[in-house]
């Protein structure tokens, strides 16, 4: 076969579909290791592939987007990281023979790097590069970095997969619906990937997961216009619904098909499919993009250096100084010797003593009371509304409300901390948490999808 990177140059190329959705609907549930299944039943893995062949799909994706050490380590598979991936990557080339490309996939090592989280940008250098060298090694034509939204981790990828192999690298990005990439709070614009990406040894740019075919084609349509690198499309089957207890995508195969037109006709030089897109949909792709050649694309605007692409221009509004955000910021920036006292929430619903006991500080010339989380893990008065009391019924004293990371996901994270700021509370003392073991519930689950450090970096 020719080149995949020099057919892509020419023209349009027809990507796979969902690879989990295809084994769900076997009946495999989705708390099972899908990654395994290429060791423990190839035939499931091979029949997927062939079926997408038979389909039209030019591009063979194989079933090794969460094959990592560490993603692995989470069912205690992490010593079969070889065997998997050897495994899947061969079970790819049997069926593709010289019909189609392989694409090795890399998928996110499923951990928050650090600071924010506890995967070090060296381990996910290291996952990537492993996976890398038995891919590259054993049949693929590409690595296809999969559903990325945090670019320091794609980056660690790219890096990682780029000193193991010469193979092209597509790196696939996820985007949300106001068209910033997934990451852990904010993301980045389509103009701030395309400027980062465009300096980086990849080949194809990518956009995959989260968004159906509309949502897809508005970050296709803004991509094309800031860089000269092939654009890859691969949007879900719309949303899934939850029907008698499965998840099923109900978009139609002609749907997917017309938008796989139009995202061609927009300048995608690849177009498939992610999560729900099923060998149905691929055929009625094929079809469509038959009709069609791929857009013209005049060059594209030049980027000033790969230095300059690391840094983000601000947008918006700037951050309040430190110093100028509360008076007990205030009084730390000047110098000001400054007294806190720990004040723990009742066990019950009667603020009153706790109250009271602020009131007496204040007489007393505390310069702020620091509100306890939960503290030894056990169950009192939520720290944020005992602070909005004292601030209402001892409106002179500032509070300083403890966030433990024990208890809540990064979601629940993000919700809280903007109701707290809703409400006009600004000090917060950033803690990990006791573990439950400690408390009153032993058996509570621990969540800490951060620590403390992660939760700095996070507000």
């Amino acid at each position: 076969m020719k080149s995949f990177i020099d057919t892509l140059r020419e023209r349009v190329i027809l990507f796979d579909g969902a690879m989990g959705t295809e084994i769900y609907n076997r009946g495999v549930f989705i708390n099972r290791c899908y990654d395994e299944l290429s060791l423990t039943n190839p035939d499931m893995v091979r029949e997927i592939h062939a079926s997408y062949l038979a389909a039209g799909a030019e591009v063979l994706t194989t079933n090794t987007f969460g094959a990592n050490r560490l993603r692995l380590s989470a069912f205690g598979l992490a010593d079969k990281t070889v065997e998997l991936n050897l495994a899947a990557v061969q079970l790819a080339r049997e069926v593709a023979g010289d019909r189609a490309w392989v694409a090795g996939s890399v998928g996110p090592v499923g951990g928050q790097l650090a600071p924010v989280g506890k995967v070090s940008p060296g381990e996910a250098f290291q996952a990537a590069r492993e996976q890398a060298c038995i891919l590259s090694e054993n049949g693929a034509d590409l690595i296809i970095l999969e559903t990325f939204g945090n670019l320091a981790e794609l980056w660690q990828a790219v890096r990682g997969v780029r000193s193991a192999t010469d193979l092209p690298i597509v790196a696939s990005v996820t985007f949300r619906t106001e068209g910033l990439t997934y990451a852990q709070v904010s993301g980045l614009s389509t103009a701030a990937v395309a400027k980062r990406l465009s300096t980086w040894p990849i080949q194809a740019l990518g956009v995959n997961c989260a968004l159906g075919p509309r949502g897809i084609l508005d970050v296709v349509e803004s991509l094309v216009q800031l860089t000269d690198l092939p654009i890859i499309a691969q949007p879900n089957a719309g949303y899934p619904q939850v029907v008698d207890g499965r998840t099923i995508f109900l978009t139609g195969s002609e749907y997917m098909a017309e938008y796989a037109r139009r995202l061609a006709q927009k300048g995608a030089l690849g177009v498939g499919g992610c999560c729900g897109t099923t060998p149905k949909m691929i055929k009625e792709m094929r079809v469509f993009l038959r009709s069609i050649s791929p857009a013209h694309r005049g060059p594209a605007p030049v980027v000033a250096s790969p230095e300059d692409a690391k840094t983000e221009q601000p947008t918006g509004e700037l951050p309040v100084p430190a110093a100028e955000r509360t008076e007990f910021a205030r009084r730390i920036a000047s110098g000001k010797f400054c007294v806190s006292v720990e004040l723990d929430p009742p066990r019950g619903i009667n603020p009153h003593r706790a109250v009271e006991g602020a009131a007496l500080l204040y007489r007393a010339g505390v310069d702020v009371v620091n509100i306890a989380d939960g503290p030894r893990a056990v169950a009192r008065m939520g720290p944020t509304a005992l602070s909005q009391l004292v601030r209402n019924r001892v409106p002179p004293m500032e509070t300083v409300v403890h966030y433990c990371c024990r208890d809540r996901n990064l979601l629940g994270m993000q919700m809280d901390l903007l109701g707290a700021h809703t409400l006009g509370l600004r000090n917060i003392l950033a803690v990990t948490g006791d573990p439950p073991k400690m408390g009153t519930y032993p058996n509570a689950t621990a969540v800490f999808d951060i620590d403390s450090i992660g939760l700095i970096s996070f507000i």
